[in-house]
Protein backbone atom coordinates (compact mmCIF):
# COMPACT_ATOMS: atom_id res chain seq x y z
CA UNK A 1 0.00 0.00 0.00
CA UNK A 2 2.96 2.35 0.99
CA UNK A 3 3.92 1.88 -2.17
CA UNK A 4 1.24 2.12 -4.17
CA UNK A 5 0.97 5.53 -2.66
CA UNK A 6 4.40 6.93 -2.83
CA UNK A 7 3.91 6.06 -6.41
CA UNK A 8 1.01 7.51 -6.94
CA UNK A 9 2.67 10.90 -4.78
CA UNK A 10 5.64 11.04 -7.28
CA UNK A 11 3.58 10.54 -9.98
CA UNK A 12 1.26 13.52 -9.60
CA UNK A 13 4.29 15.62 -8.34
CA UNK A 14 6.08 14.91 -11.42
CA UNK A 15 3.40 15.38 -14.15
CA UNK A 16 3.59 19.68 -13.74
CA UNK A 17 7.38 18.84 -14.28
CA UNK A 18 6.85 17.18 -16.76
CA UNK A 19 4.77 19.31 -18.37
CA UNK A 20 6.44 22.20 -17.95
CA UNK A 21 9.54 20.54 -19.63
CA UNK A 22 7.45 19.90 -22.44
CA UNK A 23 5.86 23.15 -22.67
CA UNK A 24 9.33 25.42 -22.39
CA UNK A 25 10.07 22.86 -25.10
CA UNK A 26 7.29 23.81 -27.31
CA UNK A 27 8.19 27.84 -26.09
CA UNK A 28 11.65 27.32 -27.00
CA UNK A 29 10.56 25.94 -30.52
CA UNK A 30 8.16 28.68 -31.13
CA UNK A 31 10.23 31.37 -30.24
CA UNK A 32 12.97 29.95 -32.70
CA UNK A 33 11.01 29.53 -35.07
CA UNK A 34 9.51 33.14 -34.50
CA UNK A 35 13.34 34.49 -34.53
CA UNK A 36 14.00 32.88 -37.98
CA UNK A 37 10.71 34.05 -39.16
CA UNK A 38 11.72 37.53 -38.00
CA UNK A 39 14.70 37.31 -39.12
CA UNK A 40 14.23 36.66 -42.87
CA UNK A 41 11.41 39.26 -42.82
CA UNK A 42 13.87 41.86 -41.73
CA UNK A 43 16.37 40.58 -44.34
CA UNK A 44 13.65 40.57 -47.49
CA UNK A 45 11.79 44.34 -46.40
CA UNK A 46 15.32 46.06 -46.40
CA UNK A 47 15.21 46.29 -42.46
CA UNK A 48 18.68 45.17 -42.15
CA UNK A 49 20.33 46.58 -44.99
CA UNK A 50 18.48 50.20 -42.92
CA UNK A 51 20.41 48.65 -39.80
CA UNK A 52 23.63 48.14 -41.39
CA UNK A 53 23.99 51.39 -42.59
CA UNK A 54 22.98 53.05 -39.07
CA UNK A 55 25.98 51.16 -37.35
CA UNK A 56 28.93 52.27 -39.00
CA UNK A 57 27.02 56.05 -37.86
CA UNK A 58 26.86 54.95 -34.40
CA UNK A 59 30.37 53.42 -34.82
CA UNK A 60 31.64 57.45 -36.00
CA UNK A 61 29.46 58.89 -33.44
CA UNK A 62 31.50 56.83 -30.67
CA UNK A 63 35.08 57.32 -31.96
CA UNK A 64 33.90 61.57 -32.16
CA UNK A 65 33.65 61.43 -28.63
CA UNK A 66 36.31 59.24 -27.87
CA UNK A 67 39.07 60.91 -30.09
CA UNK A 68 41.37 60.04 -27.88
CA UNK A 69 41.25 56.87 -28.36
CA UNK A 70 43.42 55.70 -31.36
CA UNK A 71 41.63 55.07 -34.85
CA UNK A 72 42.93 51.25 -34.89
CA UNK A 73 41.52 50.20 -31.57
CA UNK A 74 38.44 52.22 -32.04
CA UNK A 75 38.39 49.60 -35.84
CA UNK A 76 38.96 46.71 -33.85
CA UNK A 77 36.18 47.49 -31.24
CA UNK A 78 34.15 48.42 -34.58
CA UNK A 79 34.71 45.04 -35.94
CA UNK A 80 34.32 43.06 -32.87
CA UNK A 81 30.98 44.75 -31.75
CA UNK A 82 29.42 44.42 -35.29
CA UNK A 83 28.05 40.83 -34.82
CA UNK A 84 27.25 41.68 -31.10
CA UNK A 85 24.93 44.59 -32.17
CA UNK A 86 22.69 42.89 -34.67
CA UNK A 87 22.39 39.80 -31.83
CA UNK A 88 21.31 42.38 -29.85
CA UNK A 89 18.90 44.17 -31.78
CA UNK A 90 17.04 41.08 -32.83
CA UNK A 91 16.92 40.21 -29.17
CA UNK A 92 15.43 43.46 -28.49
CA UNK A 93 13.13 43.31 -31.75
CA UNK A 94 11.76 40.11 -31.18
CA UNK A 95 9.72 40.62 -28.13
CA UNK A 96 7.74 43.64 -30.01
CA UNK A 97 7.20 42.00 -33.32
CA UNK A 98 5.73 38.99 -31.08
CA UNK A 99 3.35 41.41 -29.19
CA UNK A 100 2.07 42.90 -32.67
CA UNK A 101 2.25 39.83 -35.14
CA UNK A 102 1.51 36.28 -34.74
CA UNK A 103 4.03 33.91 -36.58
CA UNK A 104 1.69 33.31 -39.29
CA UNK A 105 1.26 36.90 -39.94
CA UNK A 106 4.86 37.71 -39.82
CA UNK A 107 5.49 34.46 -42.26
CA UNK A 108 2.97 36.64 -44.38
CA UNK A 109 4.54 39.88 -44.22
CA UNK A 110 7.31 38.33 -45.25
CA UNK A 111 5.93 36.53 -47.99
CA UNK A 112 4.28 40.43 -49.30
CA UNK A 113 7.85 41.18 -49.90
CA UNK A 114 8.34 38.37 -52.78
CA UNK A 115 5.73 40.00 -54.26
CA UNK A 116 6.60 42.81 -57.43
CA UNK A 117 4.86 45.62 -54.80
CA UNK A 118 7.12 44.21 -51.72
CA UNK A 119 9.73 44.42 -53.68
CA UNK A 120 9.09 48.04 -54.53
CA UNK A 121 8.03 48.72 -50.90
CA UNK A 122 12.09 47.18 -49.78
CA UNK A 123 13.45 49.25 -52.16
CA UNK A 124 11.74 52.69 -51.51
CA UNK A 125 10.77 52.49 -47.55
CA UNK A 126 14.20 54.36 -46.48
CA UNK A 127 14.18 56.90 -48.97
CA UNK A 128 10.82 57.67 -48.71
CA UNK A 129 10.69 57.64 -44.81
CA UNK A 130 14.18 59.95 -45.24
CA UNK A 131 11.69 62.36 -47.49
CA UNK A 132 9.14 61.99 -45.32
CA UNK A 133 10.81 62.93 -41.91
CA UNK A 134 12.69 66.15 -43.67
CA UNK A 135 8.88 67.10 -45.18
CA UNK A 136 7.78 66.56 -41.13
CA UNK A 137 10.19 68.76 -40.15
CA UNK A 138 9.72 71.13 -42.27
CA UNK A 139 6.02 71.86 -41.17
CA UNK A 140 7.02 71.37 -37.61
CA UNK A 141 9.37 74.62 -38.18
CA UNK A 142 6.70 76.87 -39.77
CA UNK A 143 4.18 75.84 -37.31
CA UNK A 144 6.45 76.43 -34.83
CA UNK A 145 7.44 79.73 -36.63
CA UNK A 146 3.55 80.78 -36.92
CA UNK A 147 3.07 79.82 -33.01
CA UNK A 148 5.68 81.95 -31.51
CA UNK A 149 4.62 85.08 -34.45
CA UNK A 150 1.23 84.71 -32.90
CA UNK A 151 2.29 84.21 -29.38
CA UNK A 152 4.74 87.39 -30.10
CA UNK A 153 1.93 89.52 -31.60
CA UNK A 154 0.01 88.92 -28.25
CA UNK A 155 2.92 90.54 -26.00
CA UNK A 156 4.35 87.05 -24.70
CA UNK A 157 7.84 87.17 -24.52
CA UNK A 158 9.02 84.26 -27.04
CA UNK A 159 12.97 85.09 -26.95
CA UNK A 160 15.42 84.04 -29.88
CA UNK A 161 13.88 80.68 -30.84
Amino acid sequence: MKKIFFTFLLSVCLIPQIACCQSNDSINAYDNEYNAALEQLMSVSGAKTSLASTYPVLMQQLKEGLSEVPEEVMQKLEDEFRKYFFDKISELYLPIYKRYFTLAEIKEYAAFFDTPLGRKVAMTTPSLMKELYEAGREAGIAIARKVLEELKAKGYPVGDM
